[in-house]
């Protein structure tokens, strides 16, 4: 099954999740430290068609005050992240009346292109002129030890995209150990969901992402459903959660990978079992839309 590179849905998706809920270890990877307190804040500002993947109001150690952190997120190094960075400055200092920290974490290195750290407006006579830089980390340029020796969870989902020696199997175990032990009450299949999706993003292998699976413990009778019609990774990994929360719930945990809440179909319960096995979820068909005569 090929990989599908334009399809930046589900990554878009779980990055947004992690920024609501872990946009303060997002901050770590791009070296801010110190951070004492931090909320996401309103990210629809002035034009809703344009808008930045997270804003985050920090209280750093020391300050009398919170800052403003823009994060976004870029699957690819693309031409129009720069332009994007722009806009979403923009935005945020006429909503706001500051100009906020800007950071952009870009997943996957694709070609020789790299997104540049500032950019210079001019007007077309040269009357007014604006110069705007950014932090641009690059989740393959970081080591993945740094990560995972670091004791914050909400890094592990992204140790699949950064650089390691170590055989990938062994990284997504030590990757399901760390969200195990660690994660906050009802967030583990959450940040499992979410680690699946960015390995999928670097590997193409069922085995390897069944080490991360919310069902990678289940007992070899359970049944997986899936939606059949095309190779869409929203749909090619199976959705079991284990906590109680999402035994109730599972239809977050799908919405945090990636999968369109209109294609859950149904949320049914297997005939019980001694271990008492997680709902079973359906996903509608994705079809083609159909052509109007």
């Amino acid at each position: 099954m090929p990989m599908i590179e334009d399809q930046h849905q589900p990554y878009d998706k779980s990055s947004k999740w992690l920024i609501q809920h872990h946009g303060d270890s997002m901050l770590r990877l791009a070296r801010v430290e110190k951070i004492e307190a931090w909320r996401p804040a309103q990210a629809e500002v002035v034009q809703p068609r344009q808008l930045p993947d997270g804003l985050l109001e920090v209280r750093l150690r020391g300050e009398p005050r919170d800052d403003l952190f823009l994060l976004e997120v870029a699957t690819y190094p693309e031409r129009r992240v720069g332009k994007q960075l722009t806009g979403d400055l923009m935005l945020v200092y006429l909503d706001r009346g500051e100009l906020p920290e800007a950071v952009t974490l870009v997943l996957r290195p694709k070609g020789k292109y790299r997104i540049p750290t500032s950019r210079n407006l001019c007007s077309r006579h040269g009357l007014s002129s604006c110069r705007l830089k950014w932090r641009v980390v690059e989740l393959w340029t970081i080591p993945a030890e740094d990560l995972l020796q670091a004791h914050d969870v909400g890094l592990i989902p992204w140790v699949p995209l950064t650089d390691f020696a170590d055989p990938p199997e062994t990284m997504m175990q030590r990757c399901r150990e760390a969200i195990e032990q660690h994660a906050p009450p009802g967030e583990k299949a959450n940040l499992l969901a979410v680690t699946q999706v960015l390995t999928y993003l670097r590997y193409n292998d069922a085995g390897l992402l069944t080490i991360v699976n919310m069902r990678g413990h289940s007992r070899s009778g359970s049944r997986r459903r899936t939606c059949t019609g095309r190779d869409d990774p929203r749909v090619q990994i199976s959705f079991r959660p284990y906590t109680p929360y999402f035994q109730n719930c599972p239809r977050s945990a799908l919405i945090a990978a990636g999968v369109d809440g209109p294609h859950i179909r149904n949320v049914t319960r297997q005939p019980q079992s001694p271990d008492d096995a997680a709902p079973a979820v359906s996903l509608r068909p994705i079809l083609p839309t159909p052509k109007t005569p």
